[in-house]
C-alpha cells in the first residue's frame, strides 16, 4: 500500500511539472511570402492585350485568404478583383485580363494575403497599358446650302444626327 501512495505521488508530481513547463514553441509571425510572374514590373501593354496574371503565395504556416486587385491609378478605379482561399502553405493565381482603357493608364496590381495565424501582406507591381488606337472624331459636313446659296446677312439652319462610340472599332 505504501508503493501504491508512492507512485501516485510521483506520478502526480511528474504531471505537474510537465504540466507547468513553458511552452517555447516560437509562433510564426512571417507574413507570407509573394512572387509576382506576369506581368512584371514595368512592363507595358497594349489596350487590346490579354494580359496574363500569374502570382506565387507560399507560407510557413498555412495560408488562409488572398486576393488580387488591378487598381488603374490614372482613373483612380479598381478594375479587377479576384478573391481566393487556401488551406495548404502555398497556392498560384492564374487569372487573364483585358484593359479596354480609352487611354494611357499606369497600373497597379496589390496583393493582400492572410495566412492561419494572423500574418497579413500587402505586395504590389506596377504595369502599363498603351492605347494605341486614335480617339475616332466624328465627321461633319454640310451638303446642303452651299456656300454659293448663302450670303453673310442670311441665316442658316442646320439640322445633324451623327452616332459617335469611344470604342469604336474600324
Amino acid at each position: 500500500m505504501t508503493r501504491t501512495i508512492f507512485y501516485s505521488i510521483l506520478y502526480s508530481a511528474i504531471l505537474i511539472i510537465i504540466g507547468c513547463q513553458k511552452d517555447n514553441t516560437i509562433e510564426n509571425t512571417s507574413p507570407p511570402q509573394v512572387d509576382f510572374i506576369s506581368p512584371s514590373k514595368g512592363q507595358s501593354f497594349t489596350e487590346d492585350d490579354t494580359i496574363y496574371l500569374k502570382v506565387n503565395i507560399s507560407s510557413s504556416v498555412e495560408l488562409h485568404d488572398y486576393m488580387l486587385e488591378l487598381k488603374n491609378l490614372t482613373d483612380n478605379k479598381t478594375v479587377y478583383t479576384f478573391n481566393g482561399h487556401s488551406d495548404g502553405k502555398s497556392a498560384s493565381i492564374n487569372e487573364y485580363y483585358i484593359p479596354y482603357v480609352s487611354k494611357d493608364a499606369d497600373m497597379l496590381m496589390v496583393l493582400t494575403t492572410l495566412d492561419h495565424n494572423g500574418n497579413k501582406s500587402v505586395q504590389t507591381s506596377l504595369f502599363k497599358i498603351k492605347n494605341t488606337k486614335e480617339e475616332l472624331k466624328p465627321e461633319i459636313v454640310i451638303i446642303s446650302p452651299s456656300s454659293a446659296e448663302c450670303d453673310n446677312n442670311s441665316s442658316l439652319h442646320i439640322q445633324l444626327a451623327f452616332n459617335h462610340s469611344l470604342f469604336l472599332k474600324e
